[in-house]
């Protein structure tokens, strides 16, 4: 039986949770063990996230066999005001691209990424961005991301995480 390809409900929910957890478990090992606190607060806010946002401006591409879902990723669409590398104001980002260890190198993300891609254009969406892992760059790279130039300008972040952990 091929494993077959579908966009997540809120029924899925939980099940969204729970992967999310194992996703940055593994993805960011050490930050994660050496950040227990904020375990909690990260499934509570993301759960909270999932209620209000999926469906709507975030969509999961699920690949599952047998009911179980072997490989997935996000979409979420954030509106900006209009700009010239944006000219409907709608931007993707895709996040938590995984597939279980066993189920890996057999084209699941792939095929998922490729679906969200295809979501995006439906959805307006003038360009999607994403943060790459080092195993996860060429698949990328194939599908037609680069690296992205700002235009000349410096990205720049202000993070408040430090003050969850007090």
């Amino acid at each position: 039986m091929e494993p077959t390809l579908r966009m997540a409900t809120n029924l899925d929910i939980e099940t969204l949770v729970c992967i999310r957890l194992d996703f940055l478990a593994e993805v960011h090992k050490e930050k994660w063990k050496a950040a227990p606190e904020l375990h909690a607060v990260i499934e509570e806010s993301f759960r909270a996230y999932c209620v209000k946002h999926l469906e709507k401006e975030l969509f999961v591409a699920l690949i599952e066999k047998e009911g179980k879902i072997l490989s997935l990723a996000f979409l979420s669409i954030q509106d900006k005001p209009a700009n010239l590398k944006s000219p409907t104001g709608k931007l993707g980002l895709i996040t938590n691209v995984y597939t279980h260890s066993e189920y890996r190198k057999q084209g699941h993300a792939v095929r998922a990424l490729k679906h969200l891609i295809e979501e995006a254009q439906r959805q307006n969406v003038s360009s999607i961005k994403l943060a790459a892992t080092k195993a996860g760059e060429p698949v990328y790279r194939k599908l037609g991301f680069q690296e992205n130039d700002p235009a000349g300008l410096v990205e720049m972040e202000l993070s408040f995480v430090d003050s969850f952990a007090e």
